[in-house]
């Protein structure tokens, strides 16, 4: 169970990473029975005092729609979010648009390039898990390289990443999932790409 003070860590450290503020307009499109819509889109909009503009059902037309008409800044969301939007042949203004999240699958690296270029914005590549949120991302000064090539630099909560084939994370941190501390020697297939 995670607990105000194991969410608060992971949101502010995202925060200072990615220089979120009052005036940023998030576009959410994940439910908030999904950790993205509750962390990224609900608990973040609390924090900053922001405006969360909710989507009911995914389309990358209606999206690019609201991002044009409500200025949106940042948004969050797995690979299908990315590539729709980013290969969209809807007519808008996406310049507002400052920062993408994109976790919770692979990303295969042609697109990170390709939505960098077309959507003219941050892309961040992420990876986390429920029981910590998102434990790795790419910063706003990253370079290209960086950003091409991994799923960034673990936060300021999560100390170590560490492992081999098949990764194994060893966790100790402030974002960590109440009750996971005897458990969370987990072995995963894929580790993220950090830097």
């Amino acid at each position: 169970m995670h607990t105000p003070n194991t969410t608060l860590s992971t949101m502010y450290t995202l925060i200072e990473r990615l220089a979120f503020t009052e005036r940023d307009v998030l576009l959410m499109a994940s439910t908030l029975g999904h950790q993205t819509g509750y962390l990224y889109g609900y608990c973040l909009n609390l924090l900053l005092g922001a405006t969360t503009v909710w989507m009911d059902i995914w389309n990358a037309e209606e999206a690019a729609g609201l991002i044009e008409a409500e200025r949106v800044t940042f948004t969050m969301g797995a690979t299908p979010f990315l590539r729709d939007l980013t290969y969209t042949q809807a007519p808008r203004d996406l310049g507002s648009l400052r920062v993408f999240i994109s976790a919770g699958a692979p990303i295969p690296r042609q697109l990170v390039k390709d939505a960098r270029e077309r959507l003219k914005c941050v892309i961040s590549a992420g990876w986390g898990m429920t029981e910590n949120g998102l434990v790795t991302c790419n910063g706003l000064g990253d370079p290209e390289e960086k950003v091409v090539t991994t799923d960034g630099a673990p936060s300021t909560t999560m100390p170590a990443i560490t492992g081999s084939a098949p990764l194994t994370t060893e966790t100790r941190n402030s974002a960590e999932l109440i009750g996971a501390r005897e458990t969370n020697k987990t072995p995963w297939g894929k580790a993220p790409m950090c830097s």
